[in-house]
């Protein structure tokens, strides 16, 4: 809650700043916003990237559930088997059984920690893109600043005729249907 006071706070002083240097300079600064939200999911960049971690979730998805499976099924065998055995053979097949049991769920957090790690990474690879993108329009275009609004309300409120979302969204998008990557 406190982060948010202070964003909405430094957000409002870098405003008045360049309101007031477009005074100084005699002319009104250029500032806009983009949706953020829209222009992250709605980039072929993103919806790429998420299909290609979601092929990759799936397969290791499948690896756990296999090693999930192979174990139950182990378990079962041994479970039947134990009437037939005498209390130290009980004793060290269920000892088995459990040090299985503790591979299978190291193995399958791990890989829920490595998919975690995985998504983390591709959002910043793609973030990284569509910033790098709007840096470039706006210089390309002469923007002194262009806001994000984002769930938290950092904006709640802008005239649609300085909203750049579908605007840029598209020359992104065909920057990366042609191949060029921001």
């Amino acid at each position: 809650m406190k982060t948010n006071y202070i964003t909405t706070i430094a957000i409002g002083a870098l405003l008045i700043i360049c309101l007031i240097l477009g005074i100084f300079l005699n002319r009104t600064p250029r500032i806009a916003f983009v949706n953020t939200s829209q222009l992250v999911y709605e980039y072929a960049g993103m919806q790429e990237a998420r299909s290609l971690f979601q092929r990759k979730a799936s397969i290791w998805q499948a690896n756990v559930d296999t090693v999930k499976h192979t174990f139950q099924q182990r378990s079962s065998s041994i479970q039947a088997q134990l009437v037939n055995l005498d209390k130290s053979q009980q004793e060290e097949q269920i000892g088995r059984l459990d040090k299985e049991r503790q591979r299978m769920l190291h193995y399958s957090k791990s890989m829920a920690q490595k998919q975690k790690e995985e998504e983390e990474k591709m959002t910043q690879s793609v973030l990284n893109q569509i910033n790098s993108f709007v840096q470039e329009y706006g210089k390309r275009n002469g923007y002194a600043l262009i806001l994000g609004t984002t769930t938290d309300g950092g904006i709640l409120y802008g005239q649609d005729a300085i909203d750049l979302t579908d605007e840029i969204l598209k020359e992104l998008n065909a920057y990366y249907e042609n191949g060029v990557h921001p």
